[in-house]
C-alpha cells in the first residue's frame, strides 16, 4: 500500500499516484491536497488524462492516513490558541516530510531551468509543483510558512525540486480572512440542526452562482473590499433554473460516487471543527509567513485559480488576494491571479479533462 512516514512516532501519510507518464523522463510532478470532507477520490476523474499531459499527479489522502490521537482530537475540538498553532504547522511539516520521502522514493526528476534559444525564454524541466483545493490550501500554506523548522538540509534539498505552487480556488478562511457576515455560508448559520447543515453545506458548495460582469471581469476596479462585499452579497443563492449540467454537482454523482470521495465521519469530526472554530490569525500568520515575508524557497512561482461560479467564500479569496497584492513588499512571493472560467468549486468533477490541461498549462 502507498503510505509515507512523515514523523518519529509513525504517523504515515496515505497517497495515490498516476506514475510516471510513460515517454517522458524529465516530467514534472504535482502533489495536491484535498479539501475538507473530500479526499483524494474526488480527483478520480482526472486520473485517465494526466499521462497525456505529461506531468505525474500524487494525492495526499486522508481516510487512510493514520489517524488524529486523542490529544491531536482535543486540540482540533477545544484547544487554546497556542495548541491549534502548534497543530496546524505540525501539518504543515508533515507535508515537508512527505514530499522528501516521495522524491527519493520514487527518482522524481529535480527542477531544471535553462535559457531558451534566441531569447524564446526559459526552459523548465522535472522538478515537484504543490496544489491545495479549497481548505488544502492552509495546509500548503502552513507548509511553506514553517519552512524554518525545517532542517538545513532538508530546505536545501526541496530547493532543487520546488517549481510552482497552485492554490486552487481558496476560501477566506485557509488565508485568514475574516468572515463578512453579508455573505451567506450554512457554516455560518446558526439556525440550521447538525443535520441540516451537513445537507446545506452539500448543496452550497457543489452549486453554481452567477455573479456580475465586474465581478468576473475587474476583481482590481473596486475601490475596496465593501465595493466587493456589496456587491456579492447581492448573489446569496445559486443561479434559478439551471441547465442540468449547472445544477448542483452532488446531486449529479450517486450514492456510491459520494461514498468513494466524502469522510462523512471523519470530516465533521477533524476537518469543520477547524474552518468554524479555529482562530482566524492562525491562518493569517501562516498566509504573512508563506507568501509575504517567505523564509524559503523564493524561486518557486505562485499561481492563485479562483473559479467564477464558485461559491462566494472562494471568490472573495481571490478579490481579497488582489487587493493585498497591490499593497505586497517588493520582498514577497511573486503571485499570479488566475480567472477559471464557466467552472464551480468542483471543476476537477465537473470538467476533469479540460481542468487536467489548465495544471498542464500551470505546472
Amino acid at each position: 500500500m502507498p503510505f509515507a512516514p512523515v514523523n518519529d512516532q509513525g504517523a504515515q501519510l496515505f497517497f495515490k499516484d498516476t506514475g510516471a507518464p510513460p515517454g517522458s523522463p524529465t516530467y514534472p510532478t504535482l502533489v495536491l491536497v484535498h479539501g475538507t470532507v473530500f479526499h483524494s477520490d474526488i480527483f478520480a476523474l482526472m486520473f485517465p488524462f494526466v499521462a497525456a499531459n505529461h506531468f505525474r499527479l500524487v494525492m495526499r489522502d486522508y481516510p487512510k492516513s493514520t489517524p488524529y490521537s486523542a490529544t491531536e482530537l482535543a486540540v482540533i475540538q477545544s484547544g487554546d490558541f497556542t495548541s491549534r498553532s502548534a497543530f496546524i504547522a505540525a501539518r504543515g511539516v508533515e507535508i515537508a516530510a512527505f514530499l522528501e520521502w516521495f522524491i527519493k522514493e520514487h527518482d522524481i526528476p529535480p527542477l531544471s531551468v535553462v535559457a531558451g534559444a534566441d531569447g524564446t525564454g526559459d526552459i523548465v524541466t522535472g522538478g515537484v509543483s504543490v496544489s491545495g483545493w479549497s481548505y488544502g490550501n492552509a495546509i500548503i500554506l502552513s507548509f511553506l510558512a514553517h519552512a524554518d523548522k525545517l532542517s538545513g538540509q532538508t530546505r536545501d534539498f526541496l530547493e532543487s525540486y520546488l517549481r510552482t505552487y497552485i492554490i486552487y480556488d481558496a476560501p477566506c478562511y485557509a488565508f485568514g480572512i475574516p468572515y463578512h457576515p453579508e455573505l451567506y455560508s450554512p457554516l455560518r448559520d446558526s439556525t440550521l440542526t447538525p443535520k441540516q447543515t451537513s445537507e446545506q453545506f452539500a448543496l452550497w458548495v457543489s452549486s453554481y452562482y452567477a455573479y456580475s460582469p465586474r465581478i468576473l471581469s475587474h476583481l482590481d476596479s473596486f475601490n475596496n473590499m465593501k465595493e466587493i462585499i456589496t456587491e456579492m452579497a447581492k448573489i446569496r443563492d445559486p443561479i434559478t433554473d439551471p441547465p442540468l449540467h449547472q445544477t448542483p454537482t452532488l446531486l449529479r454523482m450517486s450514492a456510491e460516487e459520494i461514498a468513494s470521495c466524502a469522510d462523512t465521519e471523519g470530516g465533521p469530526r477533524s476537518h469543520v471543527p477547524l474552518l468554524i472554530t479555529l482562530n482566524r490569525e492562525v491562518y493569517s500568520a501562516n498566509t504573512h509567513d508563506a507568501l509575504v515575508a517567505p523564509k524559503a524557497w523564493l524561486r518557486m512561482r505562485t499561481v492563485a485559480v479562483w473559479c467564477d461560479m464558485s461559491i462566494c467564500d472562494c471568490v472573495l479569496a481571490a478579490a481579497h488576494l488582489t487587493e493585498m497584492l497591490k499593497m505586497w513588499p517588493s520582498t514577497g512571493r511573486k503571485v499570479e491571479v488566475r480567472r477559471m472560467e464557466g467552472t464551480n468549486h468542483f471543476a476537477h468533477w465537473e470538467s476533469p479533462e479540460s481542468t487536467v490541461q489548465y495544471f498542464a498549462s500551470i505546472v
